[in-house]
């Protein structure tokens, strides 16, 4: 068998197993099975690259190694991007576009699904999962704009409230109590010493 034919039947055989054992929730071993097809898909085109690396990305979401996942994709994109526009390439960029969704990023994801969807529009293809994805993280990101602006409102408000009320401290005085006999009156000690008439 040809090293070439050899080398692609590994790879493929790395990202299958990897692949069910991500589905299985056996990240670590994913993880082990990417990293060993990493190095034998160099020479198979920026889909190919691309496409490994954004499961290894996800196995970084899956295991809140959230940093390592938003460098991997930032490298995954600039693959895509830099291999100008070709369909296998462009059908990763809305997959990317979850991923960054999973992780809270929603400006990045927004970016990358309209830009999937300016593309499918270009080539007459289909558009309705993309524009779905769309219309889903820009409603995400208006809410969470929204939120941010009704908190700002809340906090200048509450603010604005304490500016208004002056602070003092409560004076607080300490009375001293006895049970000591000795601070009796002393009426009433000589009243309690005088005996009794017979």
């Amino acid at each position: 068998m040809p090293a070439a034919r050899h080398a692609r039947e590994q790879w493929k055989e790395s990202t299958a197993e990897a692949s069910a054992a991500f589905c299985k929730h056996r990240y670590e071993e994913a993880e082990r099975r990417l990293k060993e097809a990493l190095p034998l898909v160099l020479d198979q085109g920026p889909a190919t690259i691309a496409a490994v690396l954004e499961d290894l990305a996800a196995v970084y979401i899956e295991t809140h190694r959230y940093e390592a996942a938003k460098l991997l994709l930032a490298k995954t994109v600039g693959i895509l991007e830099n291999a100008g526009q070709q369909r296998d390439t462009d059908a990763l960029l809305a997959v990317i576009g979850l991923r960054y969704e999973q992780m809270g990023l929603y400006e990045e994801a927004l970016r990358l699904c309209k830009k999937r969807q300016a593309l499918l529009r270009q080539s007459n293809e289909p558009e309705a999962v993309v524009s779905y994805l769309v219309k889903e993280i820009d409603e995400e990101l208006e809410r969470i704009r929204r939120d941010k602006h009704e908190q700002d409102l809340l906090m200048e408000k509450l603010s604005q409230m304490l500016e208004t009320v002056p602070v003092q401290l409560p004076e607080v005085q300490m009375e001293r109590t006895t049970t000591d006999s000795s601070s009796a009156k002393p009426e009433e000690s000589q009243s309690q010493e005088r005996p009794q008439a017979s």
